[in-house]
């Protein structure tokens, strides 16, 4: 694992510290099965005042075992350290990352706890779809020969991080993926890249990319599908073989007992647990139904009508009428609202606005994203983004 004697003396002193709530995630985590030297180390916590007690926690850990430590940002949702020790220099980010995730952080003798392997993969492709950073696709490439192939990792980033669809992901990542040899070579590495072959295997990885995501349809997109409990690119045509696994705020395990040994004992948790009574079944596993969720009554259409007047300003009320299922199909995302507790999404097809009855999951991964935005709505309501398979 390429780690320097700082990191390591590092991660060991902060690793009790770590809990579900702040986590080890980043290069450093990432790199355990890769080439590459992180130059710092990230610790995500799910909320901010999280965030403030750990930092000061860890600061007072490391100088106290002897480490000079510098703050050089304190800003809501970061604050960045520099640190002196063992002949060495490092730099720590304490980071507020939100906690819509696949996957709850994992136990780790190392780390203490550290973000699952599919949510610091789908992490990294919306950085590399963000910006222009070389040691971004030496990691994807990492990604897609050690956890997940890149177009099975874009296809449930999407669903983590709404506003782009699978294939706009995979625009941005490709126009960010060309470097010159000299920006490769220096990167920190345990042996040196040769360029040329970096450039063939990123070529060879997107174009496999797009062969998956040209392919896959729409309701499978923003999912990850797993195989005796590890997430994989699935055979699109035999989605039925596996278990669709949906982010949520914290992360789940999968909810079969076979399933969720599987993912302890891959990923290293602590499965000292009982077992649960009963022969697990070698089927694969079906995927839960969604719960049914009431209809938008009248006196909600009437509310919802009345803000979107407003946010017009417009002296006519426009029409709102409940999601039918003849709906179904691509449309424009408009907004998601709260009334009385209870989520709803407003989206837009020709010259209609629609309201769909939402779940909590749903409400928190659409908060973010723009108007205007193409998303697809199935036969039952379900929203994903995209617009399904190609032509």
């Amino acid at each position: 694992m390429p780690l320097t004697k700082l990191q390591s003396h590092v991660l060991r002193l902060l690793a009790a510290a770590r809990s579900p709530d702040s986590y080890i995630a980043g290069g450093v985590a990432l790199n355990r099965d890769g080439p590459r030297y992180s130059g710092d180390i990230d610790i995500f916590q799910d909320t901010e005042q999280r965030l403030h007690d750990a930092a000061v926690a860890d600061a007072s850990t490391l100088t106290a075992a002897g480490l000079q430590l510098s703050w050089k940002t304190i800003v809501t949702g970061r604050r960045t350290a520099a640190l002196e020790g063992l002949g060495d220099t490092m730099r720590l980010d304490w980071v507020h990352e939100a906690p819509f995730r696949f996957f709850p952080p994992q136990r780790d003798d190392l780390f203490g706890y550290v973000l699952h392997p599919a949510d610091l993969a789908t992490n990294k492709a919306s950085a590399a779809a963000d910006r222009r950073e070389p040691r971004d696709l030496v990691d994807l490439l990492t990604i897609h020969d050690n956890i997940l192939p890149l177009g099975a990792v874009i296809s449930a980033a999407v669903g983590r991080f709404p506003g782009q669809s699978p294939e706009e992901m995979l625009a941005e990542i490709t126009r960010h993926s060309r470097f010159t040899a000299e920006e490769f070579q220096v990167l920190a590495t345990e042996r040196p890249l040769d360029p040329s072959d970096v450039h063939r295997r990123i070529r060879r990885m997107i174009e496999d990319a797009e062969r998956f995501i040209s392919r896959v349809p729409s309701d499978a997109v923003g999912l990850l599908f797993l195989k005796h409990g590890t997430p994989v690119q699935p055979d699109l045509e035999a989605l039925g073989q596996y278990q669709r696994h949906t982010g949520s705020p914290g992360g789940i395990w999968p909810t079969s007992p076979e399933i969720s040994a599987a993912m302890l004992e891959r990923h290293g948790q602590d499965s000292r647990r009982p077992p649960r009574p009963g022969t697990p079944s070698t089927t694969p596993p079906t995927p839960a139904a969604p719960p049914s969720l009431t209809p938008p009554s009248e006196a909600v259409l009437r509310e919802l009508a009345e803000r979107e007047r407003k946010r017009l300003q417009v002296i006519r009320t426009p029409t709102v009428r409940r999601f039918e299922t003849r709906d179904q199909g691509v449309v424009q995302f408009g907004v998601v609202e709260k009334i009385e507790g209870r989520s709803f999404a407003l989206v837009h097809r020709q010259d209609e606005l629609l309201v769909l009855s939402i779940d909590e999951a749903t409400f928190k991964q659409f908060a973010s994203l723009k108007r205007g935005h193409s998303i697809r709505v199935s036969s039952t309501g379900s929203l994903t983004l995209g617009r399904g398979r190609r032509r």
